[in-house]
């Protein structure tokens, strides 16, 4: 579980890189956000395809967080991800050059 009880999406995204998300972590960002699972992991896509395109975040980086983010939802949900992030995994799994 994270430190600090606001739970932030941006250090979520950034723990996921060497750690898969844990249900108490999502839960806690959905909570404070406002937000369902689909929505929050939407919004890491986000900020993954932004860090990404603009050259702030590395492919692997960017791949091991979506990697966890569709991992996550089989693995708590029986479902991919929803439709953003799915298209954000693929593109990753297809080696990140059709963002």
């Amino acid at each position: 579980m994270l430190d600090d009880s606001r739970v932030k999406i941006d250090k979520m995204m950034h723990r996921a890189a060497d750690q898969p998300f844990s249900q108490v972590d999502v839960d806690a960002a959905c909570a404070q956000h406002g937000l369902g699972v689909g929505e929050l992991f939407d919004a890491i896509s986000r900020l993954i395809v932004r860090g990404y395109t603009c050259g702030e975040l590395t492919f692997g980086f960017c791949d091991k967080v979506i990697n966890h983010i569709y991992s996550f939802m089989l693995l708590n949900h029986d479902m991919a991800p929803p439709g953003y992030s799915h298209s954000v995994f693929l593109a990753f799994d297809e080696g990140g050059t059709c963002l």
